[in-house]
C-alpha cells in the first residue's frame, strides 16, 4: 500500500503525473486531485499524500496535497455507483463547496458535474450527509489570482477537457470569467456551471 511520497514530478501525460520518488530509481504514475493538478510544478520536489485504489481488475494511484482531500475522495468512492473518475470530477467543485452542497442538499450544483444527474446527486447527498462535515476538515486559504500560475490555468483547461467538455469551448468559457472572481475554486465552479448549460 502506498500512502505518502516525496519526489520530483517528471511529466504529465493524458491526465496522469509521472513522479520520481526521492532516492529511488522507480518512476510511479498517478492521477492527481484537482488541487494537486493545478499546483504541482514539474521538476520541483513535492510532497503528496497517496491513495492506492485496488479492485479485482485494476490498481490506480492518486495524489493529494492534503489528508483532508484524500479522506473526502475516499468517502465519495464509497457511494454506490460512483467511480474514481466521477469522484475526482466532483472534487473540482472544491472541498468546501462540495461539503456545503451536501449539508445544504444542493443537488443542482452537484448535477452540474458531467456524469452526475439529479438522481445521482440526491443519492450522493443521502449517503454522505451524515459523514461529511465542514467542521471535520481544515479550511484552506483561497487561492487568489496572484498566485495562480500559467501552468495552473493550463492544468484547469486540461482537467475540464478530461471531464468531457470541448477544449475550444472550455478556453472560451474561461476567458469569460468575470474579473471579480479570483479564487481558483470559484472560477472552476463558474466554468462548470456555464459549460453545463
Amino acid at each position: 500500500m502506498f500512502s505518502y511520497c516525496i519526489g520530483t514530478p517528471i511529466f504529465f501525460d493524458e491526465g496522469k503525473l509521472t513522479m520520481l520518488p526521492r532516492n529511488s530509481g522507480l518512476w510511479i504514475e498517478m492521477f492527481l486531485s484537482p488541487i494537486a493538478m493545478t499546483q504541482v510544478v514539474i521538476w520541483v520536489e513535492q510532497e503528496l499524500y497517496l491513495y492506492h485504489h485496488q479492485t479485482e481488475n485494476s490498481e490506480v494511484l492518486f495524489g493529494f496535497f492534503s489528508k483532508d482531500e484524500r479522506s473526502l475522495f475516499r468517502q465519495v468512492l464509497k457511494v454506490n455507483g460512483i467511480g474514481w473518475k466521477t469522484a475526482l470530477s466532483l472534487l473540482w467543485l472544491g472541498k468546501e463547496a462540495f461539503i456545503r452542497a451536501i449539508e445544504t442538499q444542493d443537488d443542482i450544483l452537484l448535477s452540474t458535474v458531467p456524469g452526475i444527474g439529479k438522481k445521482t446527486a440526491q443519492k450522493i447527498i443521502i449517503e454522505l450527509k451524515d459523514k461529511a462535515s465542514l467542521s471535520s476538515f481544515t479550511v484552506q486559504k483561497p487561492t487568489t489570482e496572484k498566485n495562480i500560475s500559467a501552468q495552473s490555468n493550463t492544468s484547469l483547461i486540461s482537467a475540464l477537457v478530461q471531464m468531457w467538455y470541448d477544449k475550444k469551448r472550455v478556453e472560451y468559457t474561461l476567458e469569460q470569467i468575470p474579473h471579480t472572481i479570483t479564487d481558483l475554486q470559484e472560477k472552476t465552479i463558474w466554468a462548470i456551471r456555464e459549460l453545463s448549460k
